[in-house]
């Protein structure tokens, strides 16, 4: 028998030479005395542990993209092993991913950071570490991620990343009023977002916030393609069924969107929520017969519904009838528990007619009401928008000031109605100038002694609407569309 080599010696072939060398040698092994032969085998997995091949724990990673991919972080987490094991970077990097979208940033931190110490180079973990500050305030890692992404422009991960970092860059050059260049940044935000859209199916994991972006944008045209395809992965998500709707909807396909809204609720029809988002759908369509008495049989089955009532009430609005409108909500606000829900129907009376340029109903119902609205400033709010329609600018300025200038009444109706006066005065007062033409408007109260950016700080809405009106889904910056059209100061539509 040949004599094994010196143990420095056997050591060094083990670890350098083939798997397939390794294999011969530990035959050889097997002939020595037994307790010889385990402490060698025990050294020699050692060392191969030491040398990085192998010991990475066996993670079926496109079982958790998928599971990102459908917006189900915790099932995704389930598939990483309980106990600390060895990952590979790129499973740590999908698990930084996950923990992050479960508001564990911490532990996100932790885990990208182990991704690049072994991967210091990988451009999509190096994104992921910047996301991750960015998302904790750090507004200065924009900048950093961008850059990144110009190095890096076709790697898909990092482009559907560094859309964060635009959106970032576009809220602070608003917020510093520099609009041109907010505005150059959410071009290239789209442009970016085009390319991710393209590059989505490498990107599973990325692609439910894509769809988002694109809702946020005014580009859910470019979506179309992607929500099909997550429909299909699961039909029996409610969530995802109607994201798929409101796509169809922002991109146009307005008789699409109706007939899957009529489909998602045949089949929940005893929801209330299901009930909602129907007529939210509906009242964004064209009227139609069919439609009329679709909404007609939603209220007949919710006949206390705040929501399915307000939007009945636009969808009536538009197809002008206007005082059946304010009458399905005076109806359903009588049957509201709720005194905040009743008086946001209540309200929803006036504003209907306001919208629809129906000064004279709009006079009609605010005398009615003005004794159960529970706040002066709402009735001068109103009576300054119909004085408005009335081309009656002056007094309609007037009432808008009366409105700012009662900061100091703790009236809780006041930062709402406020926000919305500050919009509207230079509406009035550009209206003021072209009907006297000599006029020198700088003598009438500045609504600019009115800081408008304090009412941004402090977060509330800057839209007096009903809370019911949302739009199917919103925008880029936490914005909404009002369901039902702004006329212009003058009243025309």
């Amino acid at each position: 028998m040949i004599a094994p080599k010196p143990f420095p010696l056997r050591l060094a072939a083990t670890t350098h030479r083939s798997a397939r060398r390794f294999g011969r040698c530990g035959r050889r092994i097997v002939h020595l005395r037994p307790a010889t032969a385990w402490l060698w085998l025990l050294l020699v997995a050692c060392v191969l542990a030491l040398a990085g091949c192998g010991g990475y724990a066996d993670i079926p990673l496109d079982a958790v993209r998928r599971e990102l991919q459908l917006d189900r972080p915790r099932q995704a987490l389930e598939l990483f092993p309980v106990e600390e094991e060895r990952l590979s970077p790129e499973a740590r990097y999908l698990k930084s991913l996950t923990l992050q979208r479960l508001n564990r940033r911490h532990a996100a931190e932790v885990e990208i950071e182990q991704a690049l110490q072994e991967a210091p180079d990988v451009p999509r973990y190096r994104a992921m570490r910047l996301r991750l500050k960015l998302f904790e305030g750090d507004f200065e890692t924009a900048d950093a991620l961008i850059e990144l992404w110009d190095a890096n422009r076709t790697d898909p991960a990092v482009t559907a990343i560094v859309l964060y970092a635009f959106e970032a860059k576009v809220l602070a050059l608003e917020n510093e009023g520099r609009k041109q260049a907010a505005v150059a940044h959410a071009d290239e935000l789209r442009e970016a977002l085009r390319d991710a859209l393209a590059m989505a199916p490498q990107i599973p994991e990325y692609q439910r916030e894509l769809v988002a972006f694109a809702l946020r944008y005014d580009m859910a045209e470019d979506a179309l393609a992607l929500v099909d395809t997550l429909h299909a992965l699961a039909p029996e998500d409610e969530h995802l069924t109607r994201d798929r709707i409101t796509v169809y909807m922002l991109a146009g396909r307005r008789d699409d969107a109706a007939r899957l809204a009529e489909e998602y609720f045949a089949a929940h029809r005893d929801s209330a929520e299901a009930a909602a988002f129907y007529a939210r759908v509906l009242a964004a369509c064209p009227p139609t017969e069919p439609r009329s008495r679709a909404f007609a049989n939603l209220l007949a089955r919710f006949p206390s519904h705040p929501e399915v009532a307000a939007q009945y009430a636009l969808y009536l609005g538009a197809a002008g009838e206007v005082r059946r409108a304010c009458e399905v909500l005076l109806q359903v606000a009588d049957r509201q528990p709720s005194a905040a829900e009743r008086q946001r129907l209540l309200r929803g009376v006036v504003k209907i007619p306001i919208d629809r340029n129906r000064p004279d109903l709009a006079r009609e119902y605010l005398d009615k009401l003005r004794d159960r609205f529970g706040s002066p400033l709402v009735v001068s709010y109103f009576e300054g928008r119909i004085l408005a329609l009335e081309k009656k600018y002056a007094e309609a300025l007037l009432k808008m000031h009366e409105v700012l200038d009662a900061r100091a009444s703790h009236d809780p109706t006041w930062r709402a109605l406020a926000g919305e006066a500050v919009a509207f005065i230079p509406r009035l007062m550009l209206e003021l100038q072209k009907q006297s033409p000599g006029r020198d408007a700088s003598k009438t109260p500045p609504a600019a002694s009115h800081d408008p950016t304090e009412l941004l700080r402090s977060g509330q809405p800057l839209r007096f609407r009903l809370a019911t009106e949302a739009d199917l889904g919103g925008n880029a910056a936490g914005q909404s569309r009002d369901a039902g059209p702004q006329p212009p100061a003058d009243g025309s539509e």
